[in-house]
């Protein structure tokens, strides 16, 4: 174990002697082995060599409520503390465990909403293809080939035209309707 040393006014207060008496000792030719200079050259002498020479019991202490701390009490009170300390240690424990094991479940759950959303998309995706091949075959279908076109002169019937935009807006109309259906549906 190491040494402990102390000051004057420790050995003093530990002792219960005077700060004059605990110099004193200090002085002595005997107590250099048991003395060192600290900071300032402030001297200290060895706590066990004071409790020796005074005859005091190994390392009691007095509490503010007058009670004196033995080392079988500190032992007592320390396996105590550690006792409780180790028990809030495992409740702490237990409680983590258990926000983690939340914080699992919503991110399996997050993970299995992405899922859901990705295939959407991909529902989605497949349905406007679809619907663009769809509105690209009815342009094909209402719009006469240009070799067509060339033959019968640049002036088309007006009938023609107006057929034309009508299924052209018709195809957006569809389109516009579908589109609405289909973000209602991925929201819900």
């Amino acid at each position: 174990m190491d040494k402990i040393y102390l000051s004057i006014t420790e050995a003093a207060a530990r002792s219960g002697k005077s700060e004059m008496t605990i110099r004193r000792l200090i002085k002595k030719p005997k107590s250099l082995s048991y003395t060192r200079l600290g900071a300032g050259n402030k001297p200290f002498i060895e706590e066990d060599y004071v409790r020796k020479t005074f005859g005091l019991p190994a390392y009691n202490m007095v509490t503010s409520d007058n009670i004196m701390l033995t080392p079988e009490l500190i032992k007592d009170l320390s396996k105590e503390y550690s006792a409780a300390l180790l028990l809030e240690k495992d409740k702490r424990i237990q409680g983590l465990k258990s926000e983690l094991d939340k914080k699992d479940d919503t991110i399996r759950s997050l993970i299995q909403t992405n899922h859901q959303l990705i295939e959407r998309d991909r529902e989605s995706n497949i349905i406007i293809q679809s619907l663009q091949q769809g509105f690209n075959d009815t342009l094909k279908q209402l719009s006469p080939p240009l070799s067509e076109q060339s033959t019968k002169g640049k002036k088309a019937s007006l009938g023609n035209t107006i057929l034309y935009i009508t299924a052209a807006l018709a195809s957006i109309l569809i389109l516009v309707i579908l589109g609405t259906l289909l973000h209602r549906y991925l929201i819900s």
